[in-house]
This record gives structure tokens, C-alpha cells and sequence, in this order.
């Protein structure tokens, strides 16, 4: 099955409007040179010819997958099936398999063998490529080890070297729990509860009672609860009743799967217990003896319902498992063992108080001598008279003298004991384990000492437990802690991830949910974050604190704090990169490429972590077009490089003012803050740098007036570092401190512009650059109705011949749109429209710093002219490939610009005789496609002549340029005859 094009970072290409011709007709324009539209050769086209088009046309494709979703079950494995239609090899494509994202790559083959590097940490070493039968186009990925989060949508998506298509598929995931555990609760309403409990479910199991017919029997409770790991556990009761079936099952189902899972217990009315077995017998008298009402086999497993015949013990419900003399032997020795372990424990917690007990209101007093310790008899009664639990006795069951509190060390081993009970087997334990552990941290949590060393001791015993619920109920603890605790938790948290980071992301996720603890949370990282020791190369707090900033700024609790914090949290991250690089660490040279990584910095060196972290300061928010316009300046690579680092800081900060960015203000007091009452320098320089440039914006005489920003600066300029200095008399000859020179500036261009035309490439060169910085200058200004005269006088240097020219004329072209103030708008518009086919084709330009820069101008005239589909066009610059990219361009010109579409389309004429090849392609596939799916639009506006001129075109081409050419537009042709039949008044056939 087929599926609309996908961008990379998970931004989907948009296809035209329903009201756009190619859309009516239910085809997308295609780009690539194998394009499978219909032809009508002409006559003189040589068997060669046919044949090469027969090839090229036999490389289209489709992409199908199965019309269905694939099931799984949990634990188990999924085989996601797609192939190509028609048959063809696949040995020599690109195979990705990715989720939601692009970039989120679940596997990966190119070049003839997996590619395992971007592959997501969570698939690695759990994916598999069948490519058994690849030559025909056929490939599955098998998935092993099927985990809950692996549910959800796949895209298959193959990428030869002419085009590329994809298809959508669907996991379902889904888990067959446990065995159901029949255990006995005790009596109600003259019968005995019985609870049936089973974990591991997905989606919602259905639980029931059936009697030995398989009729449903009603039962007294129900309860699903959700783990933190997504699955579901249920607990279902019943009350059984001496006229009760003999036979009863408890059956829980999963509706996905259409599976179940049972368990049964036989009931039998017994007087007394006398048919115990021999074994039991022979157990020791004990001193109150009870009389049983019930015997219920359940499994292999006898249990014996008994009542306690001593009133004190009255209310108590207690079973005891019978079963072979060796398991009852193993039994008592388990017992005694654990006796032993609690009563050390209470030894250890006693050796300097008096015996004493806490009640949950945190009170102490004298324990009385009816209860003495912690009541215990021998092995065998603790057997019946208590109910097994590794945890703690409950708070309830100790009590303090009022005005005295417990000491903090027996807080902390109470508070250690209570965690390490939440690892019981069944679900009332666990609950009165956390109710617990909730009491102790919520009443005594901000008395206790040593914080940081009991969340490390949390935090490693996390390490080693896979249950999620245990792990979900320590976290909260740990989140309770930091309201009373902030900076320990934090610093104890960042030390522990610097050793291991299986719990990093829901540790900060728990603190995050709690609230007003994500901005604490934040402060004390970027407290952290300004450790720096130059002499500690690796493994410091700083590295560790910045790796944390980065996975907590994906995090939605933290966004609301993040945005709060955004001017102190920028200028510290953007330091961070230069601190980084500073310290010299293997590999941290060059940060990551990739400008939409996975969350997660764990596959991130330093460098990139801090980089990424800046990149996500502006993705996160929604700061889009400040993120393009870094990106499209190279800006994140010369952050990462020493010797373009500064210029990187002021691209940013220019990025900001172009998009009128609403934390500019802000970030503008927190940097003269900075420069005024830091001590560390080079955060007095990036501070200094932003304060500077952010001179050029108007929004900034909304903050200060100029006498005070002329006397902060003339004090700055005394300032002993030498940086400070010379920014701070930059500064001073801004516009904003001397207007006078807007008019002297602007009077410079017209000669700077004659130059334009020199022979010289030097001076070329030269007077765009200076033209450039003039634009810069008169940025808060703008240039006024010069700025069409700029525009004209670019356009022909745009098709230059020189490449260094050619680059430079769109960059300043792209200054020029970004410059232009409201009242000039109207008189530029016409202007840039006649620039915008000439920069979509140089999207193909041979030069690689022409199409980075076509990139920068097209986005921002797009800006300028206002076009829908913004975001769209910016993903597919960012992330597509060529093909991918012309497409979604060509899509966003056409869409927006449809009263010039006949323009654009006898502008594309000129560049079939490009000098460059991938040019007059580009060209053609421009003419072809406008013509196909335009072909009504454009009826209404070309003429006769015009028509001569575009079947001109389609019969010269061949003969004179290069033959792909020919081919392109000669698919195209019938088209072309539609054109000309509907303009001439004549029906088509």
C-alpha cells in the first residue's frame, strides 16, 4: 500500500490543496528523471531513444505493504513484510525502516549491508533485514524481542538513485499476562474472599468468575491498574459460600489476541482439619489451635481456611500452603531465616535509643510491655499468625513520645527498608510497602541528613530493579525528597548519571511531574553546569549537568520552566560548546551533523550533547525560522569550531532580531547582567557579543533609553577584558547611538552597486561584501526604496558563471529581503517574485555553497511573501535529498504563486541552454510537470505564441543539448498537446 511523501524529523510533505489541479486528479507531480507519465514520441525518435526511456521509466516503483496490521505478542517477534511493484532488485536501494521520524531509523540497509550507526539505541541487536529474496524486490524486517513501546506505524521506505517511494504498516502489539494467583483474603458477608490477580496484560484484560458449567458467577470487586510500564494488572474477588459450586475458575482473557489464561480451585466443606497430612501433623502443638471452616484445592496446592479461636486475634484470616514433607521442611528453614534477618535489622536500628515506636504523625514514646519488641513466636506461628512481607512493620505499629523525633539514621534505614519492600509479590504488599515509603518522606523527609548519600543508594538499587512498578514508586519518593532537599537530590541525581543512566530519563520525568520542582530542578543544573575545571578532562559535574539539560529539555514537565529560564539556560549552553571544546577530549572536534537527533544524549559525545542542546533551545519552543536561518548560515557548525566560534554566537543572535524573536528582550537584560556580575570571562564575552548585536534591534529602546545604554557602554569601554572593550566601542557606533549615519550609509550604495558590473572578480567580491555590511549596519532602518534597485541590479548575477559570484549574489540578495522594512514591502514584492524560479532551479547548482545559499534566500523570501506551507519547505531544505526537495518546492511555488504560473513557466524555458546539466533537468522537469497539472490554469492565460514557443522548445532541445533532456520533456509531450488543443479551441482526444 502506498503513503504520502514524508520529510525527515517526522514533517510530513504536504500535498497541494484540493482545489490544486494535481490534486483533483489524484497524482503528485514527480521530479526524478525516471518519472512514469505517459508519452507520445514523436516519429523522428531512434529505437536508441525508446529504448533509453524504456529504462529509465522501468525504474519507477511502488511500495506496498500488507492491507492489514501485523500482530505481535510481547516477548515474542514481528516479520513487517513490504516489496516493490513491479518486480525489480532492490540490492543496489536504500531500505530504511523508521517510526514517526525520518531520523528515528529502526534498520537500515545501503550499500549493500545493514548500516547500524543511526540506528535507535532501543533496536539494536533486536532487528533483522530477511533479504532473501531482495532481487525481486521483496524485503521484511523481522523484529525480536517485541517490547509495548514497538507498537504503532512503520514507514518502508526504498530510495534508488533516481526516486523513492514508501509505505505505511501497523504494529499491534498485545501481552498475555501471568497465570492467575487465587490467593484468600479472609471472610466477608458469611463467606470466605477469595481474590484471583494476574499482571502483564495489553491491552485491558477481561477478567471472570465461571462455575464448573462455565456459567458466570458475579463477583464482589474488579480492579485494572495501568503499571508504569504500560501493561495492566487486574485483581477480580468473589465471596464463597458453603452452597457455592465445588469448582470455580477464575479466567482472564485478552480480547486482541482472543486468548486466556485460567486457574482452578475446587472447594470442599470440611468440620474440622483433620485429614491434615501426616507432615503437618507432626508439626510442633501450638498453643491456640483453630478450627477450619473451608479446604480449597487450588492447583497443586491445598490450602486450609481457617478462624482464630482467641478473641485477641479474632479479626485475623490466615492460610497456610500443605504440601510435600520437603517443601514444609524448606518452608520452616525460609522463616526462620527471615526472622533472623528482621530481627538484626531491629538490633542495628535500636543500638543508641530505647525500644520505641513511630506512629504516622512522627510522635515517640516508651513502648509498652504488653508489646515489648516487635512481637515475634516461633517460626512455625509466624507461619499462620503473620502475613509474609520483606518489608518494614508498619509505621502504625511503632509510636514516639510526644516533641521528641526519631534520629535521622534510623529514618534513613527505615526509609531504605520500606524501598527495598516494594519489591513484593503481591499487590497489597507492595501498596502498604509505598504507603510506607510515602509517610516517612512526607512527614520526616526534611529532617533527614545525608540526602544525597540516600538517593544514591536509591538510585543504585534502581539499577538492579526491572519491576516498573517498583521503580515508578521509588521515583516519586526521590521527587518528594527534592521539595525539602533540592540541591542534594539534583547534585545526587547528575553524580549518578555520570556512572550509569538506565533510570536517567524517568528520574527527571518524576522530578518533572512534580510541581514547582522543574525550575528548582533546572537551577541547580545550571548551577552544576559553571563547575568547570579546566584540569578535570572528562567526567565532571559540568559534562554530566549538561548531558541532563539536554534529556530534560524534551521533557514536557520542564517545558513551562524552560521558557522562564530560556535567556540564562541559552547563554550558558552556547558558553557550555566553547568549554567543551577547551578541554581537548578525543573525538569532540566536530559537533553532530544531524540537526534532529534522537532524544537522548547518549550517543552523543560532549560537544555534540552541548550543541544539540542549543539546537533544541530553539526546536523546542517553536523558534522555527530562527532555527532555519542558523542552519542555512552554517551557524551550528561554527559554534563547534574554535576558529568560527564568535561569528557562530553573533549568527545566532542575528537569527533572533530577523524574526523578531519574543525572548529577545529578556535575553538582553540577562546578557548585561552577565557582563556586569560575572567573573568567569569567556561568559562575559558571549554575553558582551549578544549585547552588541542586539543593538540592531528596534525592540531594544523599548528596554532602555539611549543615554543609558550610551553610559553603560562608555563605562564598558574601561572595562580590563580587551574583548568588552572593543564590542562596547562597536557598540557605540551602532545606528541606534548615532542616526545620523542612515543617510550617509545609504548614500554609498549606488556606487557600491556600479561595481557590481567590474570584470574583476575581486572587486566583485569585494562590493557585495561591502554592500552586505552596509545592510547590516542600516538593519534597524532598513534601506528604503533602494532596496528594489539592489534587487534588479542582483538578478542577472544569479546565472553567473563564476561560482564564488554567483554565491555571493544570493546571499546578499537574501540580506536585502531580510532587511526590507513594511513601508517598502509592496514596491519589493514584484521584485523578488521574478527571482524565485531562478533560485528553485539553483537548488541543483553544481556548487555547494550556491545551494546552501539559494536555500537561505528562497526561505527567506518565502518569509517576505508570506507563503503557507512555511514549515514544510523548511523540513525539506533541512533533511530531503534534491529530488525530494524540488518536488516539495516546486509544490510550495506553484500553490502560492498561481497567478504567476505562466510566468514561471516561460522563465524555465531559459534555462533548457543552462551550462550546467543538472540545471536544464531541473528545468524540464519544472516545464513538464507545471504543464500537466496546470494544464487548465495555464489555457486561460498562454497564447498561440506562446504555445509555438513551448512546442519550439520540445523539438529543439533534443537535437541541441544533451539527450536526458529531450527525454524529460518528451514525456511530457502529450500534455503539451493538451495544452495546445485547449488554447486553440480544439476537444482532445
Amino acid at each position: 500500500m502506498g503513503a504520502p511523501c514524508r520529510g525527515r524529523n517526522g514533517w510530513k510533505r504536504s500535498l497541494p490543496d484540493s482545489a490544486d489541479p494535481a490534486m483533483m486528479m489524484g497524482k503528485v507531480p514527480s521530479f526524478s528523471l525516471g518519472s512514469t507519465v505517459g508519452s507520445a514520441l514523436p516519429g523522428y525518435v531512434t529505437l536508441c531513444l525508446a529504448l533509453q526511456v524504456h529504462r529509465l521509466v522501468s525504474a519507477q516503483f511502488t511500495v506496498t505493504g500488507p492491507d492489514h496490521p501485523i500482530a505481535a505478542s510481547l516477548g515474542g517477534e514481528a516479520v513487517l513484510p513490504c516489496h516493490l511493484s513491479p518486480r525489480m532488485s532492490a540490492q543496489n536501494m536504500e531500505v530504511r525502516w523508521f517510526r514517526s521520524q525520518f531520523s528515528a531509523v529502526v534498520h537500515l540497509y545501503r550499500d549493500g549491508q545493514d548500516q547500524y550507526a543511526e540506528q535507535m539505541l532501543e533496536y539494536r541487536g533486536r532487528t533483522e533485514l530477511l533479504r532473501d529474496d531482495i532481487t525481486n524486490g521483496r524485503v521484511s524486517l523481522r523484529i525480536r524481542d517485541i517490547q509495548l513501546s514497538d507498537k504503532g506505524q512503520y514507514t518502508c521506505f526504498f530510495h534508488s538513485s533516481v526516486t523513492y517511494e514508501e509505505a505505511l504498516l501497523e504494529l499491534q502489539v498485545a501481552g498475555l499476562g501471568s497465570d492467575p494467583d487465587i490467593s484468600v483474603e479472609g471472610h466477608q458477608d458469611g463467606g470466605i474472599r477469595v481474590v484471583c490477580r494476574s499482571s502483564g496484560w495489553y491491552p485491558k484484560p477481561e477478567a471472570q468468575w465461571r462455575d464448573l458449567q462455565g456459567q458466570l458467577l458475579p463477583s464482589a470487586s474488579e480492579n485494572i491498574f495501568q503499571e508504569a510500564g504500560g501493561l495492566f494488572q487486574t485483581e477480580i474477588a468473589m465471596v464463597l459460600r458453603e452452597e457455592s459450586s465445588q469448582k470455580v475458575s477464575c479466567c482472564i482473557r485478552n480480547p486482541q489476541l482472543n486468548q486466556e489464561r485460567e486457574s482452578v480451585i475446587s472447594i470442599a466443606a470440611m468440620g474440622t482439619c483433620s485429614d491434615f497430612s501426616q507432615q503437618e501433623q507432626a508439626l510442633p502443638e501450638k498453643p491456640q489451635r483453630r478450627k477450619c471452616s473451608w479446604s480449597i484445592l487450588s492447583g497443586m496446592k491445598r490450602l486450609c481456611v481457617c478462624s482464630q479461636s482467641d478473641t485477641s486475634m479474632a479479626d485475623r484470616d490466615e492460610e497456610r500452603t500443605i504440601s510435600s514433607q520437603r517443601r514444609w521442611r524448606h518452608l520452616s528453614r525460609k522463616k526462620i531465616a527471615a526472622e533472623n534477618q528482621v530481627e538484626s535489622e531491629e538490633v542495628k536500628l535500636q543500638e543508641d535509643t530505647e525500644k520505641v515506636e513511630l506512629d504516622p504523625t512522627g510522635t515517640k514514646k516508651e513502648a509498652s510491655e504488653s508489646q515489648g519488641k516487635w512481637e515475634k513466636g516461633s517460626p512455625e506461628e509466624q507461619e499462620e499468625e503473620r502475613t509474609p512481607t520483606p518489608s518494614l512493620p508498619s509505621t502504625s505499629h511503632m509510636t514516639m513520645t510526644p516533641g521528641e523525633q526519631l534520629p535521622s539514621a534510623q529514618l534513613q534505614a527505615l526509609l531504605m527498608r520500606a524501598v527495598k519492600g516494594l519489591t513484593t509479590p503481591t499487590l497489597e504488599q507492595f501498596q502498604a510497602a509505598e504507603e510506607e515509603l510515602r509517610t516517612i518522606v512526607s512527614l520526616h523527609g526534611d529532617k533527614m541528613e545525608r540526602v544525597g548519600d540516600i538517593v544514591g543508594r536509591i538510585l543504585t538499587w534502581l539499577d538492579n530493579v526491572c519491576d516498573p512498578r517498583a521503580r515508578k514508586a521509588a521515583l516519586r519518593a526521590t521527587a518528594l525528597l527534592a521539595h525539602s532537599h533540592p540541591q542534594d537530590v539534583v547534585l545526587s541525581c547528575v553524580a549518578h548519571t555520570l556512572s550509569s543512566d538506565r533510570c536517567a530519563i524517568e528520574l527527571w520525568k518524576a522530578l518533572g511531574e512534580e510541581p514547582q520542582l522543574p525550575r528548582e530542578v533546572l537551577q541547580q543544573l545550571l548551577d552544576k553546569l559553571q563547575q568547570r575545571r579546566r584540569e578535570e578532562k572528562s567526567g565532571n559535574v559540568s559534562l554530566a549537568a549538561m548531558r541532563t539539560i539536554y534529556e530534560v529539555l524534551f521533557l514536557w514537565g520542564y517545558r513551562e520552566a524552560i521558557l522562564e529560564m530560556y535567556p540564562q539556560m541559552l547563554i550558558l549552553c552556547v558558553r557550555q560548546v566553547q568549554y567543551v571544546m577547551d578541554l581537548h577530549l578525543p573525538g569532540t572536534y566536530m559537533a553532530s551533523t544531524t540537526s534532529s537527533p534522537k532524544e537522548g544524549s547518549s550517543c552523543l559525545n560532549p560537544l555534540s550533547t552541548s550543541v544539540e542542546a542549543v539546537k533544541t533551545l530553539f526546536s523546542m519552543p517553536g523558534y522555527w525560522k530562527e532555527f532555519a536561518s542558523i542552519q542555512f548560515h552554517q551557524g551550528w557548525d561554527m559554534i563547534a569550531s574554535r576558529y568560527y566560534y564568535s561569528q557562530g554566537v553573533g549568527l545566532i543572535a542575528r537569527a533572533m532580531i530577523e524574526f523578531e524573536n519574543p525572548q529577545l528582550p529578556a535575553i538582553f537584560r540577562e546578557a548585561i547582567t552577565t557582563v556586569q556580575r560575572e567573573k568567569e570571562e569567556e561568559q562575559r564575552n558571549i554575553a558582551m557579543t549578544f549585547c552588541t548585536e542586539f543593538l540592531q534591534s528596534p525592540s531594544i529602546e523599548t528596554i532602555m533609553t539611549k543615554s543609558e545604554l550610551q553610559a553603560q557602554l562608555m563605562e564598558w569601554t574601561q572595562d580590563k577584558n580587551p574583548i568588552v572593550r572593543q564590542l562596547s566601542l562597536r557598540g557605540l557606533g551602532s545606528i541606534v547611538l548615532q542616526p545620523e549615519k542612515v543617510q550617509s550609509l545609504r548614500a554609498q550604495l549606488p556606487a557600491i552597486m556600479d561595481m557590481f558590473c567590474d570584470t574583476d572578480r575581486g572587486r566583485v567580491m569585494g562590493a557585495m561584501h561591502q554592500a552586505g555590511h552596509i545592510i547590516y549596519l542600516l538593519n534597524g532602518e532598513g534601506l528604503g526604496s533602494i532596496s528594489q534597485d539592489i534587487a534588479v541590479s542582483l538578478r542577472p548575477f544569479i546565472d553567473d558563471e563564476r561560482d564564488s559570484v554567483r554565491s555571493a549574489a544570493i546571499l546578499l540578495l537574501g540580506n536585502v529581503v531580510s532587511s526590507v522594512k513594511d513601508p517598502d514591502k509592496p514596491i519589493v514584492q514584484q521584485k523578488m517574485i521574478h527571482c524565485l524560479l531562478p533560485l528553485l532551479l539553483h537548488l541543483e547548482d553544481r556548487d555547494e555553497s550556491v545551494t546552501l545559499r539559494c536555500k537561505l534566500t528562497l526561505f527567506r523570501c518565502a518569509v517576505f511573501l508570506r507563503w503557507a506551507h512555511l514549515k514544510t519547505l523548511f523540513r525539506s531544505m533541512a533533511w530531503d535529498g534534491s529530488t525530494q526537495l524540488l518536488k516539495c518546492a516546486w509544490k510550495c511555488l506553484m500553490q502560492n504563486n498561481k497567478s504567476h504560473i505562466p510566468k514561471f513557466l516561460f522563465q524555465a524555458l531559459e534555462y533548457l541552454e543552462s551550462s550546467q546539466t543538472t540545471i536544464r533537468h531541473s528545468a524540464a522537469l519544472f516545464i513538464g510537470n507545471t504543464i500537466h497539472h496546470y494544464c487548465d490554469l495555464l489555457s486561460e492565460t498562454v497564447t498561440e505564441d506562446g504555445i509555438s514557443r513551448l512546442y519550439e522548445a520540445f523539438q529543439e532541445v533534443p537535437f541541441t543539448y544533451d539527450r536526458t533532456t529531450g527525454h524529460i520533456l518528451n514525456r511530457y509531450y502529450k500534455w503539451l498537446q493538451k495544452l495546445g488543443n485547449l488554447v486553440s479551441g480544439s476537444a482532445f482526444d
